[in-house]
């Protein structure tokens, strides 16, 4: 079990929250229980929670009156659930509503005052528990004082959950971070200013783990001179060290544009990848091997895996690519040696049986 905080002073944070929840769900769906008093800002959470799913916030009301409400989701999990308890006098009023069909697979399941009937939730689940205001905040909210604001408690129950948890904490705190810590949910004006100190450092970043001199015109390609378990260390020009050479390897196939290998990649080189991180790494190797066969057939599989939904993906696949097995290999080969990928980048050809390619050779 885990357990994480965040500090919300205003409506709008909490539903930009919740916006990075429904943007960190896979397509397997979550258990979601929401706990607060009157007014704590469980539904306003909910519109956010919709609207990282892809749905329109203005359509999502409280159900205090109808119980439960349906949308339909349009990539990843199938539908969002949005159930109230207040009304209700027992769990059983539950049962026409289909309520078990709404902790299958695929389904995002949000119960407000999910603490009046814990028991119908399970164990595998997402508990958020928003603070309200002390006895004396409300007395100076009437004196027209504004409050602290409200902090919420999150607990992940289960290895799904926990997944989960750790992608969304992830997303709030970076963007948090980069607000300066005011948060709101505002988007900063200097934006443009970060992304460009990004940039710089990343490119000095590169420069000091691979140790790799600006290219002379003749440099036809790189290849490694030096490597550790996440690939290439330091690299030279092709023609400089033909008698020693081998293709760039891990996180170093970057430099030369290339991608690294989902079915091959280890989890330490798959953290290092930018928007993945510790806890998507770990993911993605649990869900690897769980495979038939051990291996994806796709890239578009990991939307399958908790934490990383459709827009996730759209972040990290630039980064990867699926290796073809013994048998496709041979099919290939036979066909003529070339793959064409299934998600439209083009004819590709493999640098590592060939000989190390140029900058605009993908493997994979």
């Amino acid at each position: 079990m885990q357990t994480w905080f965040f500090d919300s002073p205003d409506p709008e944070y909490t539903s930009a929250c919740a916006v990075a929840l429904g943007q960190s769900i896979g397509s397997e769906g979550l258990v979601i229980a929401l706990v607060g008093p009157l007014g704590a800002g469980k539904t306003v959470f909910v519109k956010g929670l919709a609207e990282g799913l892809g749905v329109d916030a203005r359509l999502v009301s409280s159900p205090t009156f109808v119980i439960a409400q349906q949308y339909v989701l349009p990539s990843g999990p199938e539908t969002l659930h949005h159930v109230d308890l207040y009304r209700l006098e027992s769990s059983g009023e539950l049962e026409p509503l289909a309520f078990d069909d709404m902790l299958g697979r695929g389904q995002v399941l949000a119960v407000e005052w999910a603490d009046r009937f814990p028991e119908i939730l399970g164990k595998r689940l997402l508990r958020i528990e928003f603070e309200g205001p002390s006895p004396a905040e409300e007395d100076a909210a009437r004196e027209g004082v504004q409050w602290r604001g409200r902090r919420a408690r999150v607990t992940a129950q289960g290895e799904d959950a926990e997944s989960v948890l750790g992608d969304w904490a992830e997303r709030v705190e970076s963007w948090t971070s980069s607000l300066g810590g005011s948060g709101g949910g505002r988007r900063s004006s200097t934006d443009a200013g970060l992304l460009l100190m990004l940039l710089i450092g990343l490119v000095g970043l590169f420069a000091s783990q691979f140790d790799i001199h600006p290219a002379r015109p003749a440099c036809e390609a790189l290849v490694t001179q030096s490597s550790d378990v996440l690939g290439t260390l330091s690299a030279g020009c092709w023609d400089d060290v033909q008698s020693a050479s081998q293709p760039l390897t891990g996180i170093g196939r970057l430099l030369a544009g290339d991608r690294i290998d989902l079915n091959q990649a280890s989890a330490s080189l798959l953290e290092t990848l930018p928007q993945i991180g510790a806890a998507r790494a770990t993911a993605i190797i649990r869900a690897r091997e769980s495979r038939p066969h051990g291996r994806f057939s796709d890239v578009e599989d990991l939307t399958s895996i908790r934490g990383i939904g459709p827009k996730t993906l759209m972040r990290i696949e630039r980064w990867l690519y699926v290796s073809a097995s013994v048998a496709e290999a041979s099919t290939r080969s036979a066909l003529g040696g070339l793959t064409t990928s299934r998600r439209g980048v083009g004819t590709e050809h493999s640098i590592s049986e060939e000989h190390p390619g140029t900058g605009d050779q993908r493997n994979g």
